[in-house]
């Protein structure tokens, strides 16, 4: 949509069409950061590492999302919330685009651990609330139920969708997919 196009919505559906962007971003960017259970065995297959050393980087990427959240925080106040969303969408983007090319642990640690949590935790809960509010007053709770249903959601969409691009092309395949559609929905925001 052009900006002056969205210049001219009336309040009420400007602030749907954030709610559902919001929805889209959490959909994707955490589906993806929420579906690496899924890549856990053929990483495993492929590389023969302990699946201990391969779930340690999903533990690495709850632990940055958990610590991010203040300097995410930080971020919104600063850049504003499309700033911070394009880039912790993109920040999700890269992260599964270059885990294609990682042959070792602490290579996909830092991609997918540190920057996909990252960038998880800027498309999080932090995003929702500083952009939401602004918007939503009396429905203020459930536009962040709705926003914080994406997680699921994703999950619900991207971990069997995950699961059948690892079967058919692998698990390197998958996640360049991944990346190649969330970095094409970057100019959406």
């Amino acid at each position: 949509m052009p900006a002056s196009y969205l210049g001219r919505l009336p309040p009420g559906r400007f602030a749907l069409l954030l709610l559902g962007l919001s929805f889209i971003v959490g959909l994707a960017g955490r589906g993806l950061h929420e579906a690496y259970p899924v890549f856990v065995l053929p990483l495993t297959h492929e590389f023969g590492w302990s699946r201990a050393a391969i779930s340690g980087v999903f533990a690495v990427s709850y632990v940055v999302v958990g610590f991010s959240g203040p300097v995410i925080g930080l971020f919104y106040d600063r850049f504003g919330a499309f700033a911070v969303y394009g880039s912790g969408l993109g920040a999700v983007a890269m992260a599964a685009v270059l885990a294609t090319f990682c042959d070792q642990v602490w290579q996909l640690t830092l991609c997918l651990g540190l920057l996909m949590g990252l960038g998880a935790a800027a498309v999080g809960m932090v995003g929702f609330a500083a952009l939401l509010s602004r918007w939503f007053h009396s429905r203020l709770n459930l536009a962040m139920a709705v926003a914080q249903s994406s997680y699921g959601a994703g999950l619900l969409l991207v971990a069997p969708l995950a699961q059948l691009l690892i079967d058919w092309q692998g698990w390197r395949a998958a996640y360049w997919c991944f990346g190649a559609v969330l970095l094409g929905l970057l100019p959406v925001l």
